[in-house]
């Protein structure tokens, strides 16, 4: 895997996506990570915390609890 950035500021947010390649973070860690203060890099964690969303809401448990939602609707 691997990361690329074309834009400005792109060594700062390029270094989430190092140190989450170089140390096997998973999405949803690194949309869980804290940072000190807002930074360009802080839109990476936002990108990750909407993936490790869209994955759960697609995951056969998110897609039950709709059904059997759905069920108590009738």
């Amino acid at each position: 895997m691997g990361a690329q950035i074309v834009a400005a500021r792109a060594g700062e947010i390029i270094q989430e996506f190092v140190l989450a390649i170089d140390r096997h973070i998973k999405v949803g860690e690194l949309a869980s990570s804290i940072h000190v203060y807002p930074t360009y890099a802080t839109g990476v964690q936002q990108l990750a915390a909407e993936v490790r969303l869209k994955s759960v809401a697609s995951s056969g448990i998110a897609q039950l609890a709709r059904r059997l939602k759905g069920l108590g609707r009738s």
